[in-house]
């Protein structure tokens, strides 16, 4: 019985002890508000710089005679910034243009020497002979064959001096055949206008009278004639019109005869055709050489364009590296000035592989420059790499974030960023 009291009693006084520690009950603790939690961010720190930059490079080298520009300076794109001397280049262009005059030239000098392979006549008439065959050779300036014109006669007959001064090309003459009582109306096509003095010691002129030959008038064959109330003062002798010796301009073997004794002949008929096949290959090689002349020249004239240097881009001048009297050569063309659009801006961060998979394009980032730590800016992921680099132990993933520009953003600047993350 007394062990049964004193048990109650101490299960009393633990449960008073209990009431006073002040610890809560259990619906007291579900009654109370959880702490707010600090927003979820990616921190990181980067670099403002131009979204779009080039550096400026020539392709020639050269002096520089002018690189009117500065930095800082903005410039619209094609504006030349830097002019080189191109002497040297004028000069190989004058020369590639001889190169191609020289090689033109070659082509005309062929052309005519192919020309000169089929002979021709210069004259209308007959073939009286010929002195070559097909098959056989022939040198430049041997003769092919002989052709007269015998359709028409000239006979050149003295007339006194005074009648002869009276006498025009055109009038109608009267012409008699020595030995014969043939008389054939002709007319006088030539007065020479220098006087002679016949076998009788009289001063004369010869007269060249052209008489259409019926047939029966050859060459030495004598006349006398009248013209008008003008009678000859001696007997004339008759000739051809018109007669050659038909010669070759060219050389080689002869490949055709196109005519024979016999046949009558307009100027400029092909009488005989000699071998071309050198001269048309080396036509052929002459075509070659002007094309490559042309190209050489074309390639020159076009380099003239690079030895002025020009904007790429619109944008402001960060940096110039070359100017007015230097000399761009190798060791500098590479890098002559540099361009940049100051109008969009960013900063690239680099995070770690844990934190690259919370972060996408779009996301909202909020950055304080270095120079003004109590300002803050916005900018938005517009980039993220696919591929990181190993840094340790660590593999970091750049990030790109446009920024809108403002008037106190610079390039250059170091900014504490902050990643928004969803």
């Amino acid at each position: 019985m007394k062990r049964h009291i004193s048990l109650i009693l101490v299960l009393a006084i633990l449960a008073l002890s209990g009431c006073r520690s002040g610890k809560p009950a259990s619906n007291e603790a579900a009654e109370q508000t959880p702490a707010p939690t600090m927003q979820n961010v990616v921190t990181g720190t980067g670099m403002l710089e131009p979204e779009t930059q080039y550096t400026i490079c020539a392709s020639v080298m050269g002096d520089v005679l002018a690189a009117d520009f500065e930095e800082g300076q903005t410039v619209t794109e094609g504006t030349p910034l830097y002019v080189l001397n191109q002497s040297d280049l004028l000069a190989n262009i004058d020369k590639a243009r001889v190169a191609v005059e020289r090689s033109e030239l070659a082509k005309r000098q062929t052309q005519d020497s192919l020309a000169k392979q089929t002979v021709r006549s210069k004259t209308s008439g007959t073939v009286t002979k010929l002195y070559v065959a097909k098959g056989g050779t022939i040198a430049q300036g041997a003769p092919v064959c002989d052709i007269v014109n015998d359709a028409e006669m000239i006979l050149k007959i003295p007339f006194l001096e005074n009648d002869a001064k009276n006498m025009t090309a055109g009038q109608s003459a009267s012409v008699s055949l020595v030995g014969t009582f043939f008389t054939v109306n002709g007319s006088v096509s030539k007065v020479t206008n220098g006087h002679m003095v016949s076998a009788s010691g009289s001063e004369v002129r010869m007269v060249e009278i052209s008489v259409p030959n019926p047939g029966t008038i050859k060459k030495d064959d004598k006349a006398t004639a009248a013209a008008g109330s003008f009678a000859c003062a001696d007997i004339g002798t008759f000739d051809y019109a018109s007669s050659e010796t038909v010669t070759s301009e060219g050389m080689g073997k002869i490949e055709n005869v196109a005519v024979s004794v016999g046949d009558y002949v307009s100027g400029g008929a092909a009488l005989a055709s000699l071998d071309t096949s050198a001269l048309k290959t080396a036509n052929e090689q002459n075509d070659l050489a002007i094309k490559d002349a042309r190209l050489s020249l074309q390639s020159l004239m076009d380099k003239q364009d690079d030895y002025t240097v020009k904007a790429p881009v619109t944008g402001t001048i960060t940096a110039k590296h070359v100017k007015k009297g230097d000399t761009i050569s190798q060791v500098n063309m590479a890098n002559l000035a540099a361009i940049a659009d100051l109008t969009k801006i960013r900063f690239k961060m680099s995070v770690d592989e844990i934190d690259v998979t919370k972060i996408k394009v779009g996301q909202s980032v909020s950055f304080t420059p270095e120079a003004t730590p109590d300002k803050e800016y916005f900018g938005t992921v517009s980039y993220i790499a696919d591929t990181g680099t190993k840094t340790g132990d660590a593999t970091l993933y750049e990030v790109r974030v446009s920024v809108s520009p403002a008037a106190e953003l610079k390039a250059g600047m170091n900014v504490l960023a902050k990643i928004i993350l969803d």
